[in-house]
């Protein structure tokens, strides 16, 4: 009798519904996990924009995320953001497919994290300078030479 090796993966997954998913501040806290479940029922005129956004989200956390959406595009998306199966808007189905599995290395969250708190503290400094003409002109100049 031969001997078998069962080896077991954990996998931890964690969901959102809806509009969350749109939102990095929502998906960034649960970006630890491997995959992300997102169910919803998106209004048909936006699917195609919907489904696009979440490519952002799989990218941001390095994570595998699986839709299910009634009136949208279901499918699964990879941790790279790549569609790696999708359903037609509005088309009620069944698919089977692997879920990839990538080893849980971050693909570009510092990356994301970092530049949203610049973009954020620029728009800030930005705008007093804006509303400032007095500050504006002191540290930028009067323009001339």
């Amino acid at each position: 009798m031969a001997a078998v090796a069962i080896v077991a993966v954990v996998v931890e997954v964690v969901g959102t519904i809806c509009f969350d998913t749109d939102f990095p501040s929502v998906t960034r806290p649960i970006g630890s996990a491997d995959v992300l479940l997102e169910s919803s029922a998106t209004w048909s005129n936006i699917g195609r924009q919907h489904l696009h956004g979440h490519q952002y989200a799989a990218l941001e956390n390095g994570q595998t995320l699986v839709k299910c959406t009634y009136m949208g595009f279901s499918g699964a998306i990879n941790p790279y953001g790549s569609i790696i199966i999708q359903l037609p808007q509005t088309k009620r189905n069944v698919v089977y497919f692997q879920v990839p599995r990538f080893p849980k290395a971050a693909v570009f969250p510092w990356m994301y994290t970092a530049f949203d708190t610049f973009m954020g503290i620029s728009a800030c400094v930005w705008l007093v300078l804006a509303l400032s003409p007095e500050i504006s002109s002191r540290v930028l100049g009067d323009g001339h030479p």
